[in-house]
């Protein structure tokens, strides 16, 4: 079976983002999305797009004792102190649950947290993905949310030398995750990673056991071959029934 059949049998994921804000309870939460998130509205377990009644299950949380540090781990690029104390005096987080598995299903979710912002959130995390973004750089990437922007959004890097890298968070839009099985910098790591997934999405190739990648000519060459994702085991959020990529040095 090749992996384009393989793919068209699968039970697409879940996608899950998380909002801290500053909602004193739930009804405070359904008086600001009715006013505030430009057109959605949220009432029992649902918040739904007025116009193109697209919804997304939601579920609302008291205050997360520890939510400054999960997102101090899964956003250190951007998580200084000022964001960590907006951060640590959330009162409450919503958590958007819905389908996941497709570009559009991506979109839906960006917009959705988007419009969380809008009504007082503080910063998105993507639970299926272990990464997180500043309300800015969120909004910024709702406002124009094409395929790199998904990309960005959604996937991440994560690895080292000694256990090997890999990408996270390909599920979310709809692809395969890519694993690096190589003796080399993180640094080059993820420049390997990132060059093969960016190929994968923007050329759409028909990949095939044994071929080969390389970021330009003289780089390091890699073998290519797809199995499935045992990174994470079934079940996990970061679960990739989609499967992964490995790249290992060619002989």
């Amino acid at each position: 079976m090749g992996i384009h059949s393989m793919m068209d049998s699968i039970e697409l994921p879940q996608n899950i983002v998380c909002v801290p804000g500053p909602w004193v309870d739930r009804n405070d939460l359904i008086r600001a999305v009715a006013k505030q998130s430009g057109g959605y509205l949220y009432a029992g377990v649902a918040m739904m797009h007025r116009e193109t009644r697209e919804s997304v299950t939601v579920q609302f949380e008291d205050r997360n004792p520890h939510m400054a540090r999960a997102f101090s781990c899964a956003g250190s690029s951007w998580v200084d102190d000022e964001a960590l104390a907006a951060i640590e005096a959330h009162r409450s987080c919503v958590y958007l649950i819905g389908e996941g598995g497709t570009e559009e299903t991506a979109k839906n979710r960006m917009k959705e947290a988007a419009a969380l912002l809008k009504c007082g959130g503080i910063a998105v995390k993507v639970e299926t993905a272990g990464v997180a973004h500043s309300a800015q750089q969120w909004q910024a990437f709702s406002a124009d949310p094409h395929l790199l922007h998904l990309f960005r959004a959604y996937v991440i890097y994560v690895g080292s030398a000694d256990e090997g890298y890999n990408s996270c968070g390909m599920h979310n839009i709809g692809h395969p995750d890519c694993v690096l099985k190589a003796d080399v910098d993180p640094a080059e790591a993820a420049a390997v990673i990132d060059g093969f997934l960016k190929y994968l999405l923007f050329e759409k190739p028909n990949l095939q056991r044994g071929e080969t990648f390389g970021l330009a000519a003289g780089a390091p060459v890699y073998q290519i071959r797809h199995e499935p994702c045992e990174t994470y085991p079934p079940g996990d959020l970061f679960h990739n029934p989609f499967g992964v990529w490995k790249l290992v040095p060619a002989e």
